[in-house]
Parts: C-alpha cells; structure tokens; sequence
C-alpha cells in the first residue's frame, strides 16, 4: 500500500499544475471566443481571473452560460480542464486514502 501512495504523490503533484494550466488556457479561449460571457461572468462573480473561469468551467455544462452558446473551441477547452480536474481530484483520494491506511496498517503493528 505505500507504494501506491509513494506512486500517487508525484503523480498529484504533477496533475494539479496542469489542471490549472488547462483551466488558464480555458479562460484565455473563453476570453477570445465568446468575450460577451467573459463579460458578464466578470460582472456576475467580482473574483479573480482564474476563480471566474472555475464558475464558467462549472456552470457551463450542457454547452451554455447565462444564455450564452459557447463555440465547439470553448467547449473543448472546457472538456480538457475538467478531465485534469478529475485526475487531480482522484489522485488525491487516492494519496489520502493509502496514506490513511498505510498509517492504521502500520500502528496496530
């Protein structure tokens, strides 16, 4: 079990920077393809850049935003930061788990 957890750590290490590398390259598209939805998610959520494209990223599920259609390049971007967003997040379950485990396997003995 601690190989796994020893495996799952860089690995999460690595995943986490790429989600946010493809969540910038989602909000960079979002900006250039459909500048109306940038705009109004920017007056809707008074966040940071990032923080507003995590709100379009997650309330853009069936291909719109406040009535905005989002092009097919949008949508793309969209898939891609999600996917590293999944990995990431089971990644880290992962490391949480082993290293739960590891440390009860390893106490009672």
């Amino acid at each position: 079990m601690k190989y796994l957890f020893l495996l799952g750590l860089p690995a999460m290490f690595v995943s986490y920077p790429m989600y946010f590398m493809e969540l910038n390259a989602f909000k960079s598209v979002l900006k250039i393809e459909n500048p109306e939805a940038w705009d109004q998610a920017k007056r809707r959520f008074t966040l940071s850049e990032l923080e507003v494209a995590y709100r379009v990223l997650s309330a853009s599920k069936d291909g719109f935003f406040q009535g905005n259609a989002l092009g097919p390049a949008v949508m793309k971007a969209r898939r891609i930061a999600v996917r590293w967003l999944y990995i990431s997040m089971g990644l880290f379950m992962v490391v949480l788990f082993m290293g739960l485990a590891t440390s009860l396997i390893e106490g009672k003995q």
